[in-house]
């Protein structure tokens, strides 16, 4: 009886033996994908980073407002000025104004008044 007590205790431990190599499987499969999706987190981190660092240097630094092409409809100023045109001179016309008398405002004169009216004077 003792003998067939040790053997079904060695079937069980055969057996848990089994079911610890299963779970360890088991273990590295889950912990293999856990890894995947932490680097691939870890990657696209990485990218929004650039990517807030590149658009903090367009927003915050130091730009110039030379820009590569023109605007559709505005003028360019600077270049590409046609020679043969000749700006027209436009003579000044006189226009005669005519004169007007000052009068003196009533601010002024209360101002006067009170410097009159204070004590002392």
């Amino acid at each position: 009886m003792s003998e067939s007590a040790k053997d079904i205790q060695l079937l069980e431990l055969k057996d848990t033996i089994t079911q610890l190599n299963n779970l360890i499987k088991n273990q590295s499969e889950i912990m293999a994908g856990l890894q995947k999706t932490i680097d691939n987190l870890c990657l696209e981190l990485s990218n929004k980073q650039s990517e807030l660092d590149y658009c903090k240097a367009k927003l915050f630094g130091a730009s110039s407002e030379k820009s590569k092409t023109p605007f559709p409809g505005q003028l360019n100023l600077f270049g590409d000025m046609e020679d043969d045109r000749t700006p027209e001179l436009i003579e000044a016309e006189d226009i005669e104004v005519t004169a007007h008398k000052r009068t003196r405002k009533k601010k002024q004169l209360m101002k006067n008044c009170l410097v009159l009216l204070l004590p002392g004077r």
